[in-house]
């Protein structure tokens, strides 16, 4: 039994000892500090999100997946962004009344972006602005403070009927599962000892 109990916890070191350190987070929720990253905002008819991609990036689409954003292009157009966070889904072909157009600040207003997401530049400091419908900029407000979710304006009628987002960020639930997969194996692995012994 005392055997078993060493060779199950021998394992369970083992095991334990492969799962991956957790890594520090890419970015934070709101606005970023001085000097502390590029700040990306993701806005549609019902909410506006704002994150601080934590670092320098070479591009605004590097920035926006750095703060945790995910996109997805438009299909047979690879580089037009249709997708951000699974909003809209499914892609809707970005028509002219409702697609995603990129925007710029560093002091007080948006600028539309003069390359597309891939090329445009960004430095530490700047704000990416992404906003959802007819080409407007995201809520000028959202320069100003660091909420990092705050409800948009009304929705407009490209927007209506659409699933609101949830803007929680949870961490992967794999260090936790695998931790319990390879407990129940070191606990199931002893008593199998044990039983044997008998």
């Amino acid at each position: 039994m005392l055997a078993a109990l060493s060779l199950a916890a021998g394992l369970g070191a083992v095991g334990l000892g492969s799962l991956p350190a957790p890594s520090a987070p890419d970015w934070q929720d709101g606005a970023c500090p001085p000097d502390a990253g590029t700040t990306v905002v993701v806005q549609t008819a019902d909410l506006a999100e704002v994150r601080c991609a934590l670092g320098g990036f070479d591009s605004a689409l590097e920035a926006t997946h750095q703060a945790g954003f995910t996109t997805e292009y438009v299909p047979n157009n690879p580089g037009m962004v249709c997708v951000i966070n699974a909003y809209p889904m499914p892609c809707n072909g970005a028509p002219a009344g409702a697609y995603w157009s990129l925007w710029l600040a560093q002091t007080g207003s948006w600028h539309y972006a003069s390359q597309g997401a891939s090329t445009q530049p960004v430095a530490v400091g700047d704000w990416v602005g992404w906003a959802f419908g007819a080409g407007t900029p995201p809520d000028s407000a959202l320069l100003a403070g660091s909420a990092a979710t705050v409800s948009a304006p009304a929705a407009s009628a490209t927007d209506s009927g659409t699933a609101s987002r949830n803007t929680t960020r949870a961490g992967s639930p794999w260090p936790a599962v695998l931790g319990v997969v390879v407990i129940l194996v070191i606990a199931g692995t002893a008593w199998l000892v044990a039983r044997r012994q008998r």
